[in-house]
């Protein structure tokens, strides 16, 4: 608790510093001198500097009205600023060399420009991250049997249902997966944000899918943040049912779906993995692309993931594609072994999708 203290206190300081830059930047830029404007500007820029802080203290505490609103605006803010620092930054340096070239530094066109693309680019996140695609893929699985000819399953992954992610999503979701009649739909951790007293609620349009070999999920590290039981019970009464560390076979095909570990538990993964049936061809289920040495020593032909998100925001897709070895996103197949890390339907934070657009997956398998 003490080190997650002092990582928010750093992150606080920073993310005030990155204003003040902003603010002084601003003030050189576009030549602003009134007294009253500039000290209008610096209260704004300092209230906003601080506003996700105490807007994600407001919502954990109340999920509704003043405080929901506050932490909506505060998560658009502090997406759009990471664009405005960026916009500053490269007016810097595009100003530099123009002073180099010419002799004279031409601040205001400069800004103006860049601070329209940033602009932009930010309404083009928060519409993305509004508009989920479905994203159809095929798999080709060893010995799968012929029952299982060109059947679909539809991924649902990191909905991040909360403050921002509310029923209405969910139901366009819903309505997305049921438009592709899948044959078997599974949620792979993370449905929940983490935040919220009304989480039946907003799962209440899952009741809607009815695939004729059922929905499945598992827990991401989100559910554990909120409460694992507590997120389990909001699907009770609905047609899903919760995989931990469970494997069933469907029509001949083993279904394997792993539960996210608790922050004090270390997930051994030969442990479950060697209750599988040799030979058999094995769909698995894990939030987090990784231990894939671990699946393909089990012969698991389809590790469905999430949790990535791609960074969600360029240029963090650079990070996650460096964390998890190049199994951020998409499709990647090795011998008889396939993974597919979905990029989330939803978003986390600031409701901006400005890399890979948040997606349900369609993955129709195949005999090989």
């Amino acid at each position: 608790m003490k080190m997650f203290a002092t990582i928010i206190t750093v992150a606080s300081l920073i993310i005030v510093l990155a204003h003040v830059g902003v603010y002084f930047s601003w003030l050189k830029f576009f030549h602003i001198t009134d007294p009253g404007f500039r000290r209008g500007l610096a209260i704004a820029l300092f209230v906003l500097s601080i506003s996700f802080i105490i807007g994600s203290m407001l919502v954990h505490r109340y999920q509704h009205g003043l405080a929901g609103a506050i932490y909506l605006v505060s998560a658009i803010w502090l997406g759009a600023f990471l664009y405005i620092l960026m916009s500053v930054v490269l007016t810097w340096a595009f100003a530099g060399v123009s002073a180099l070239i010419s002799g004279s530094a031409h601040f205001r066109p400069i800004a103006t420009t860049f601070l329209a693309i940033a602009v932009g680019f930010s309404l083009y996140g928060l519409w993305s991250a509004a508009n989920p695609r479905v994203t159809e893929i095929t798999v080709p699985i060893r010995n799968l049997p012929s029952s299982w000819e060109g059947r679909k399953i539809a991924q649902i992954s990191d909905v991040h249902l909360g403050a921002i992610n509310r029923t209405e999503f969910m139901r366009h979701i819903v309505e997305e997966v049921n438009s592709v009649d899948p044959d078997m739909v599974v949620i792979t951790g993370d449905l929940f944000d983490g935040v919220g007293d009304d989480l039946k609620s907003l799962v209440s349009p899952l009741a809607a899918l009815h695939p004729t070999l059922g929905t499945y999920f598992i827990t991401g590290n989100h559910e554990t943040y909120h409460g694992v039981e507590a997120c389990i019970a909001a699907l009770e009464g609905l047609p899903i049912k919760v995989l931990r560390n469970d494997i069933i076979d469907l029509d001949g095909v083993q279904l394997l779906g792993i539960e996210f570990p608790l922050r004090e538990q270390k997930i051994v993964l030969d442990t479950i993995l060697q209750r599988l049936q040799p030979g058999k061809p094995t769909i698995a289920l894990f939030h987090m692309p990784s231990g894939m040495d671990v699946f393909k020593k089990y012969g698991v032909n389809l590790l469905l993931c999430g949790h990535t998100h791609v960074g969600q925001m360029w240029p963090f897709n650079y990070i996650t594609h460096k964390v998890y070895h190049g199994y951020d996103y998409g499709l990647k197949t090795d011998g008889d072994f396939s993974i597919y890390t979905n990029s989330g339907a939803g978003s986390w934070g600031p409701p901006y999708r400005t890399n890979v657009r948040p997606e349900v997956a369609v993955v129709t398998v195949t005999g090989k």
